[in-house]
Order: structure tokens, then C-alpha cells, then sequence
């Protein structure tokens, strides 16, 4: 009969991925140490991974912790949970972990396992900082520059990708903040359309060839399965205009991808910046100038064709849009509606290219 191995591979340790055979009590041991990696850094310890500490900023003597329990030779490991209480421990400051680990001594190792991690999410609460969008940040700051995606290096890092949309489908939504959660569906759908682009790269020339491209349900968030339509929609609900523009359909003419992932403690600056940065782009975002008409030169404001579906969201008439949208224009732009308060209003051009480099 065929063996079937089952688990998450990212937890499981080298000789449980092996075969089941091989594995014994210290295959969890392995276990432990990623879920205390990733419970302080907000990342997978995959491939060549530096310290917690250079991470994170913790305390250096957990760097020995985790790595001896990440040896890929179960001899090399603690040999049991109740080692990596002990060594825990001994920090004598840390009396927070030291009460939730001391009982570990009289259970078996899978309670103890459970027990010391809670322990040290406990023990870290005022210290540390689990990371959510830290792996999406990583990415968006080594493949995105100027609004374009380096596709071809995205490619390179597309496990670093899978990892951060695995982490997604293990939040819950339902116990975040306002601010918080939308930062999570935000980082969401530019992740999910990131992966759809790379699904069929390098043959993709824009997102608009992929059938259904935004109302397959086949994204997956706190282990519920949406449509990107659902998740834009999930944004939109929060009655915030703003984030039209950091929304990236990976388009060469709608809002350019951010280079760096939302946060909710900073969320009111990001879509101030996300609002900037696509109305300072005169070729898809707004251009204003004189322009020959029909009957003469005219002022003129050109809009990105996606504002026929937004006008109503950022005003009821053209005065009131370009009143929301003027403190986001650029100085040279907002000194010239200053002067023709009552423009023409026009839309650019389409512009459906992918978004690459």
C-alpha cells in the first residue's frame, strides 16, 4: 500500500517529510521550534534563516533555543519538551514564562508543547511583536519599485509568497480592529492577485485574460474561501475612499502596488500616501492642463477611467470630487485648480498591460 504523510510541511521535521516511519516524539520537538520561530519573528524558519534575534529583536539566548530544537538530526534536538522549559527558564527575568512552564515536568510532551508555547506568547505579549505581514512586507520591499512589480524576481520568491497566504488562512478576521482588518484584506487581495499573475507567468500579459480572475472563490482567509471581488468588497465596507488606491489589480493603469505591506497602526498615513501616489501619475492616475477643444482651449482635468465607477464615493458632482481629492494632488496640480476652480472633467486612457517592471 502507498504511505500517505500527512501534516503541514513547513512544521514538520526532515524525517517526518521522509517518511512516518522514521519519526518519533522528536519530529515534534521539531514542530516546537517553528512554532516559537514564527510566534516571534511572524516568518517560517525555511531555508537558510537568520536568528529571532536579527529578526525580531529578542533576546539572543533564545537564538540557541531554536536553533538546537530546528536540527535536522532528531540526536541533535532536546530530546523532550520539558529541555526546552528548562532552558527557557533560566532566564531569570522572564518569571511570566517560568510560571506557565514550571508544571511541564509532570505532563507528556505534546501538553508541554502546547503548554510552553502559550507560555511564551504569554511571556512575549509586551515585547514582541508577531508579525502578520512581515514575509508580504519582505516581498513588496525586494520586488516592487516605482509602482511595478519585478515579476521575475517575484517568481524566485514565490514560497515566500505561499507562506505569507498560508499565514492568512490561519487569522481570524473576526478578532481584529477596524484598522487592523483593513490591513489584512488589503495585504490580502494584492497577495491573492500577485499569486493569480504568477500562476501564468511569464505567458500572462495582463490579469484581464484569466477567466473569472476576480470571482473565482479560491481565496482563502481564516480557512473561509472568498473572491477577490468579496475581499475589495470587504475593504470598500469600511466606507473609506482612500482605499480604492492601494487596492492593485496588477494593471499598468490602476493604482500602483504599494512598496511596502499596510499595518493598522499605520493605515491613516498608508492611504494617504496610496492616494498620492497614483493621482501624481498623469498618464493613468490625474493630469490637469489646457487642452484645444472643439471651441477653444479649455482647463481640463483628466481622470483614471476608474473614477466613472468611484465619483460617487469621493462626491456627489464633479466640484465635491475634486475637493476630496485636491489634498492628495501634487502642489502643481493643486495651484491649478486653485486657478480654474471649474475644469473640464475627461477620462484618460485605458491601460490593462500588467503591471511589470
Amino acid at each position: 500500500s502507498t504511505q500517505v504523510i500527512m501534516g503541514t510541511p513547513d512544521y514538520m521535521a526532515p524525517e517526518a517529510r521522509q517518511s512516518t516511519k522514521g519519526a518519533d516524539h522528536r519530529a515534534d520537538i521539531y514542530a516546537i521550534g517553528v512554532v516559537f520561530y514564527e510566534t516571534l519573528t511572524g516568518q517560517l524558519p525555511i531555508g537558510k534563516f537568520p536568528p529571532p534575534s536579527s529578526r525580531a529583536g529578542v533576546d539572543p539566548r533564545l537564538d540557541e533555543i531554536i536553533h538546537k530544537a530546528l536540527q535536522s538530526d532528531p540526536a541533535q534536538r532536546y530530546q523532550r519538551a520539558s529541555e526546552i522549559a528548562h532552558a527557557c527558564t533560566t532566564f531569570g527575568a522572564d518569571a511570566e514564562l517560568a510560571r506557565k512552564t514550571s508544571p511541564l515536568k509532570h505532563w507528556g510532551w505534546a501538553a508541554a508543547g502546547l503548554a510552553l508555547v502559550a507560555g511564551l506568547a504569554l511571556w512575549g505579549r509586551n515585547r514582541l511583536d508577531p508579525d502578520t505581514h512581515g514575509r508580504m512586507d519582505t516581498l513588496l520591499k525586494t520586488c516592487v519599485r516605482n509602482g511595478k512589480v519585478d515579476y521575475p524576481i517575484l517568481k524566485k520568491h514565490e514560497a515566500d509568497l505561499d507562506a505569507y497566504l498560508a499565514r492568512l488562512d490561519r487569522e481570524n478576521p473576526d478578532t481584529l480592529k477596524r484598522e487592523d482588518l483593513a490591513a489584512l484584506w488589503i495585504n490580502a487581495y494584492n497577495a491573492f492577485v500577485l499569486k493569480k499573475v504568477l500562476s501564468r507567468y511569464p505567458d500572462l500579459k495582463s490579469l484581464r485574460e484569466v477567466p473569472e480572475w476576480d470571482t473565482t472563490e479560491n481565496c482563502s482567509v481564516g480557512g473561509k474561501a472568498h473572491s477577490l471581488t468579496w475581499i475589495a468588497g470587504a475593504v470598500h465596507d469600511l466606507n473609506d475612499p482612500r482605499t480604492r488606491f492601494a487596492l492593485s489589480s496588477a494593471t499598468a493603469g490602476g493604482p500602483p502596488l504599494a512598496p511596502r505591506a499596510y499595518r493598522g497602526k499605520l493605515l491613516e498615513a498608508q492611504l494617504d500616501e496610496a492616494a498620492r501616489r497614483f493621482l501624481a501619475d498623469p498618464d493613468h492616475g490625474f493630469w490637469a492642463g489646457m487642452a484645444k477643444g472643439i471651441f477653444g482651449t479649455k482647463a481640463t482635468v483628466r481622470l483614471a477611467p476608474a473614477f466613472r465607477q468611484w465619483r460617487e464615493e469621493f462626491g456627489k458632482d464633479t466640484a465635491s470630487l475634486l475637493q476630496r481629492l485636491t489634498p492628495f494632488l501634487t502642489p502643481e496640480n493643486q495651484a491649478f485648480l486653485k486657478e480654474h476652480p471649474d475644469p473640464t472633467v475627461t477620462y484618460l486612457d485605458e491601460d490593462d498591460a500588467l503591471n511589470g517592471a
